[in-house]
């Protein structure tokens, strides 16, 4: 029995091992090193007139004056390439859309807010006393809460 052991491990490593080929297609990935770029509405027009409002890229509409249909005069860009789709400006459309520069997403009106807050701390003569009374009641309920937890560090 032993030798039969033997004989079967024996043939099993002498035997040829076929490849089958990769079962995973290698598959080359191409990653930029920089952002993609992304495009916007020309600021203006080859006429002079300035980008419309509520024009959200690739739709960009140069109305003639305030209150025009956007849809009277507008360019269309492709999303990928920035080059004009559509010219329904008269042919004054740019030739191709702006390249825009990644910048930070921040919320302009929480800016406008920070902007124009007090410089230094609000007083308590300028609240009024509901306020102070609603504070109150908030710093109690903080103490309350606070005092049956143990302070974590």
């Amino acid at each position: 029995m032993y030798r039969f052991n033997s004989l079967v491990y024996l043939l099993l490593a002498l035997t040829p091992v076929r490849a089958t080929g990769d079962p995973v297609p290698n598959t080359v990935v191409v990653r930029r090193a920089t952002p993609s770029q992304t495009f916007c509405c020309p600021p203006q027009d080859q006429a002079g007139f300035p980008l419309g409002p509520g024009s959200v890229f690739p739709f960009c509409s140069y109305p003639a004056f305030a209150g025009e249909d956007p849809n009277d005069f507008f360019c269309t860009y492709s999303p990928t390439t920035g080059a004009l789709v559509q010219d329904h400006d008269a042919g004054f459309c740019p030739p191709t859309a702006v390249i825009c520069v990644p910048s930070r997403k921040r919320n302009s009106s929480l800016g406008e807010l920070l902007d124009k807050r007090p410089a230094g701390k609000i007083r308590v003569e300028s609240m009024d006393q509901a306020l102070l009374d609603k504070r109150a009641i908030w710093a109690k309920k903080r103490q309350e809460v606070g005092a049956g937890e143990p302070h974590k560090v």
